[in-house]
């Protein structure tokens, strides 16, 4: 290779060659191979210094067979072993119309915290600590069949001195003449005493351009932290000495020239970039067909979220990508979805999405008693979602925009607190204002303040039946509730309104909310709210009376705000009795 470099002293070493017949010959290190003082760079790039080298050799050519065996292959720095290996097996070349046949196997161990020493290595390492031990088994001769296993332990990478804890990774395959066969691909990640594990099984076949699957992954438990950790070996190194004296900043500035008269130069047109997103071609999953399904018991991320009984069939073929069927619960919640991803190139916007997304059992109460533990819930109910979302777009990236859909929410029953974040405190004020205007000897006010005080008690903590809520997600992510309705036996509460889009990074109850909700009741309420002066004397349809004025309730998914109606409730009453 241009601009590379091996240098070192040959040391040792006593090679015998015995010719064993007329097209037979043994080549054997009587003495090991060794070398001093070994230093190697590539490209101008210094990745080995002064390392020793030391390795044994026994090989025999025979009846168009080669056989090589070597027992131990070691470098070394100083007294620490920096790498050993050791390799066996014979290749009979193709000749006569016979493929090639070969038989391997061997075992590579190596220390990261020994290479780390090594000052022109170090920076390009992802790993600043752990061992590795790689062992190999394989033949090839009208297929391959093979098997490699990775054994990692006690791993620290190098981006953030990061410990990564400890990986086994097997792989072994069988394939044909035609490149077919099966598959069986299995890891293990343990760290602090916490254990990940996945495993990929199944039929392949490859062709060029095209790879096919059938199969399924299958996994006890999967810590999500642990394996995104390993991203970190992907870490870019930090420039290097050679390249940090070639860069601009480095250089020498050049000495100034003179000025020079020439003519001026044509300004360069700027290349007219494309009017709108760049259409793809051909799918992403082009050359990939196949079938996987899914079982895998617990997913865990954070201390937050934990999802179980993960199963789903996925499928791809030429022309779309699609989840047949996918069901977990998170959290002990659980949703269903199913959806279709397909490809036409004819289309403007090849891209179409197509699915569905069902939440049979969602707790409300609990989600979002676990937003906040030290607030009670501001709805508490179970419900139950039917989803449908739909899109096109040029490529992926345009997605983001461009998937819209309809959701309908049905609840049972349950417990109503988005009235009541002041409800305590409007019942004692009215009521303290009722006995002031008592005293003062306007009696009428005071009635009236006493009865709105009586309806805050009421509005406080609503049990009600049933909850049904109709919505529309846009390109925008707002959710916008086309109808809500909650109904008890003495109180309907409907309206509608609008959810803004979750933020990058943050959660669901932190979305702000606006609805215009109107407050109708029977029996008790109704005659509080008669009392209180807030009836506008009509019913709606299901006969409650209906509140004179309806509020808007803001704030956020998991803390509304009901402000408005507090408001509107102590100014009407106070109004009504002054009239």
């Amino acid at each position: 290779m241009a601009k590379s470099k091996f240098a070192g002293e040959l040391s040792a070493g006593t090679i015998e060659v015995v010719m064993l017949g007329a097209d037979s010959a043994q080549v054997r290190a009587i003495e090991n191979i060794s070398a001093r003082g070994v230093s190697v760079s590539m490209d101008n790039q210094e990745f080995l210094r002064g390392a020793d080298f030391s390795t044994d050799l026994n090989a025999t050519w025979k009846a168009g067979t080669l056989t090589a065996d070597i027992k131990q292959l070691e470098l070394r720095q100083g007294t620490l072993s920096v790498l050993k290996a050791s390799v066996s097996g014979d290749v009979t070349p193709p000749a006569a119309g016979k493929t090639l046949r070969a038989v391997g196997r061997g075992q590579l161990d190596a220390d990261f915290s020994v290479l780390a020493k090594q000052p022109a290595l170090a920076a390009q390492l992802p790993l600043l600590r752990g061992t590795v031990a790689v062992k190999f088994d394989g033949t090839y001769a009208d297929g391959a069949k093979g098997k490699v296993t990775i054994a990692a332990k006690d791993l620290v990478a190098r981006e953030g001195a990061l410990a990564l804890g400890s990986m086994d990774l097997s792989v072994d395959a069988a394939l044909d003449a035609n490149n077919s066969g099966t598959v069986r691909n299995a890891l293990v990640v343990t760290k602090e005493g916490r254990r990940s594990d996945i495993l990929l099984d199944g039929k392949v076949g490859m062709k060029p351009g095209a790879i096919s699957f059938e199969g399924r992954i299958t996994g006890d438990q999967l810590i999500v932290d642990d394996l995104q950790a390993f991203s970190a070996l992907g870490a870019p190194p930090p420039p290097t000495a050679a390249s940090l004296a070639k860069s601009p900043a480095l250089a020498p500035a050049p000495a100034p020239r003179p000025a020079t008269t020439t003519a001026p130069r044509p300004a360069a047109t700027a290349a007219a970039k494309p009017a709108g997103p760049v259409k793809d071609t051909t799918p992403i999953w082009a050359g990939f067909t196949g079938r996987v399904d899914v079982n895998v018991k617990t997913i865990k991320q954070g201390t937050a979220n934990t999802i179980t009984s993960v199963l789903g069939v996925f499928s791809v073929r030429e022309d779309r990508l699609a989840a047949e069927s996918l069901s977990f619960q998170l959290n002990g919640n659980s949703f269903k979805a199913a959806t279709i991803l397909s490809f036409d190139v004819k289309q403007a916007r090849p891209y179409a999405l197509v699915g569905t997304f069902d939440v049979p059992k969602f707790d409300v109460g609990a989600y979002l008693h676990k937003a906040d533990p030290n607030v009670a819930p501001a709805l508490e109910t179970t419900i139950t979602i039917a989803s449908k979302f739909n899109g096109t777009a040029a490529n992926l990236e345009e997605f983001a925009d461009r998937v819209v859909g309809q959701f309908e929410l049905k609840g049972s029953k349950g417990v109503l607190r988005a009235l009541n974040k002041k409800a305590e405190q409007s019942s004692m004020a009215l009521g303290l204002g009722g006995l002031a205007a008592g005293l003062l000897g306007q009696q009428k006010i005071a009635d009236g303040l006493v009865g709105a005080a009586e309806l805050a008690a009421l509005l406080k903590d609503i049990q009600f039946d049933g909850i049904t809520v109709q919505a529309d997600r846009g390109a925008d992510g707002v959710a916008t509730v086309r109808k809500i309705e909650i109904i008890a036996p003495t109180l309907r509460l409907t309206g509608s309104g609008h959810i803004e889009a979750k933020k990058p990074g943050g959660e669901f109850g932190d979305c702000p909310l606006s609805f215009e909700l109107q407050l109708a009741g029977k029996d008790r309420l109704a005659e509080g709210l008669n009392k209180a002066r807030q009836l506008s004397g009509k019913t709606d349809e299901k006969g409650y009376y209906l509140m004179a004025t309806p509020f808007t309730l803001g704030g956020t998914v998991s803390k509304p705000d009901s402000s408005s109606f507090w408001k509107n409730l102590t100014l009407n009453t106070g109004a009504g009795f002054l009239r």
